[in-house]
């Protein structure tokens, strides 16, 4: 896709969609980049959360770094000749966004909400490990993350739909 265009254009285009999937070359780190990725997305989506954004808002943005992640991932693996590469985490970026979602600002629930996701981003479980397993270009790269981040917000709701009884 980025073949015919002037080189110049298209190694700005690559530039620009490293720095995405790479958010700001946080993926080029040598050790755990899906960790670093996922402690930087924590403090920018629980930013959003305390400036008191909506919900539909913030799922807004969480829906459209999703779509630009399949595309970037997709084409940053083609350029690079990559499948799945440890440097894309923008899947954390949207995964760790997904699993924040009801921790209303409450700092024990984001702590939760961290451990929880990169729990089920590293152990794979059942649905998780589908879409790592069942690699679909760009989708796959995203999805598991995806799915690692609604077991986690999963979980998070769980805990609010009980923490009532559990109080005594």
């Amino acid at each position: 896709m980025l073949s015919s265009v002037d080189p110049r254009i298209r190694s700005f285009r690559f530039n620009l969609i490293r720095l995405y999937v790479t958010c700001l070359g946080i993926g080029h780190l040598p050790v755990a980049p899906g960790t670093w990725a996922s402690l930087a997305a924590v403090v920018f989506w629980a930013l959003l959360i305390k400036a008191g954004l909506s919900m539909l808002l913030i799922s807004s943005l969480l829906l459209l770094f999703f779509i630009f992640g399949i595309w970037g991932s997709r084409l940053y693996e083609k350029e690079t000749k990559s499948e799945d590469s440890s440097e894309i985490v923008i899947d954390e970026w949207v995964g760790m966004g997904i699993a924040l979602l009801l921790t209303q600002n409450n700092i024990w629930l984001i702590i939760a909400a961290f451990v929880l996701f990169r729990f089920f981003d590293i152990t794979k479980p059942p649905g998780v490990r589908y879409f790592d397993k069942n690699y679909m270009e760009g989708w796959g790269v995203m999805l598991d993350d995806v799915v690692a981040g609604v077991y986690a917000c999963l979980l998070i709701g769980i805990y609010h739909w009980f923490s009532p009884v559990l109080s005594f």
